[in-house]
């Protein structure tokens, strides 16, 4: 998470490290979270239901104003939209630029192939067996990571709209 100003005023405010509170809502959420990022924040989960984890947050949001949770409601409904962004341009522009460039490549590459003969029908399989499972490794890799970092994305967006949620309610606690 890149930090600008409103990042470190509410991280300070509020005594609540977004990433590291991001990987506990994955944990709550059966998330598999790398043994690299748990030793790099030690992380340990501080709850285990969800309504432990929103008496959390409400115990945060509980020490500001009035106006601050009006402040706060703001900048939470920014970084859900932000994360709505990402995961949008993520579906909409990658995968589909990523199949028709290898799309584009796959028949480019039958055609030259049929243009040239070849009389050695054994090096021709072994040739098109290595094409075929090197490229089927490609888009394996390559959707496995597109849809790792897809889920990604759609969890982080979670976890702020549970948050602006969290802020609603208590938003509407203080005014009746």
């Amino acid at each position: 998470m890149k930090k600008n100003s409103l990042d470190i005023y509410w991280e300070n405010k509020l005594d609540f490290k977004y990433e590291e509170e991001i990987l506990r809502y994955k944990m709550l959420c059966n998330d598999k979270i790398s043994k690299k990022l748990v030793k790099k924040y030690n992380i340990n989960p501080k709850y285990n239901t969800f309504s432990d984890w929103e008496k959390y947050i409400k115990e945060k949001i509980l020490r500001i104003s009035n106006e601050e949770l009006k402040e706060y409601q703001k900048y939470i409904n920014l970084k859900r939209i932000n994360e709505d962004s990402i995961s949008g341009t993520l579906n909409n522009f990658l995968i589909p630029f990523l199949i028709a460039v290898v799309g584009q490549l796959v028949v480019e590459g039958i055609k030259s192939y049929l243009q040239i003969e070849n009389d050695n029908i054994i090096a021709d399989i072994i040739y098109w067996l290595v094409t075929y499972f090197m490229f089927a490794y490609f888009v394996y890799f390559m959707t496995r990571n597109i849809i790792k970092e897809d889920r990604e994305q759609k969890r982080d967006q979670l976890f702020y709209n549970d948050i602006y949620e969290i802020v609603q309610k208590e938003m509407v606690k203080r005014n009746n």
